[in-house]
Parts: structure tokens; C-alpha cells; sequence
């Protein structure tokens, strides 16, 4: 199963990167993990030693993050499983869920058809 990595610090490279790789997936229509992960460098690391990871990366870009994530769509032309780290820091299971509950809803309008 693909799961890409993006390499970066930068929070919106890292969307660009979903977005690219997501769009690649639905041509080929295979199943996919979207990795909402930044990867810190060394001089990242050093700074994390000092406050910390979380502070000096991940807390200041999970609004970019997030929004990636509730503007997402599931299925088979959309995302199929998404990773992310420090999820507890944010809504991000309940969000996660509702993209579920998209298929659900999805599901029902055809059964009613």
C-alpha cells in the first residue's frame, strides 16, 4: 500500500506534496495512506532537544494540517487513510470519523435511489 513521505518541515509543502501524491493515487486507483507527518532535520532536532518537538514543530503547523484534513473527501477519488502525529493535540480522530460519516451518507442517497 503507497504511503509517501514528504521529507519536510514546511507545512504547506507538506499539503502540496498530500495533494500531488493523492492526485497521483486516483489516477492509478489504488489504495492509499496520506502521511500529515512532518519530519524534522537536524538543526529541528537540535531546537526540539531544548523545548521540545512538539513545540518547535508540530504545534504550529497543525492548523495547516487540520484544514488539509477537514477540506478532504473520502473514497475512491479521495483520501483513504491519513496519518498524523500529536493528534491529541487537535480534533483529529472526530474529524477523521466525519469524513467516515461522509461515506455512510454517500451510501444511504444511493440505497434511497
Amino acid at each position: 500500500m503507497p504511503a509517501p513521505w514528504a521529507n519536510t518541515t514546511d507545512a504547506r509543502k507538506l499539503v502540496q506534496f498530500l495533494e500531488t501524491t493523492l492526485n497521483e493515487r486516483a489516477k492509478r486507483g489504488t489504495f492509499h495512506v496520506s502521511q500529515a507527518i512532518l519530519t524534522p532535520q537536524t538543526k529541528t532536532v537540535i531546537r526540539g532537544l531544548i523545548v521540545g518537538l512538539r513545540d518547535s514543530l508540530v504545534a504550529r503547523n497543525l492548523p495547516t494540517i487540520m484544514n488539509w484534513v477537514k477540506s478532504q473527501k473520502p473514497g475512491v477519488n479521495g483520501v483513504n487513510i491519513i496519518t498524523s502525529d500529536f493528534v491529541e493535540l487537535v480534533d483529529f480522530a472526530t474529524t477523521v470519523i466525519k469524513l467516515n460519516n461522509l461515506l455512510l451518507h454517500d451510501r444511504n442517497k444511493l440505497e434511497q435511489i
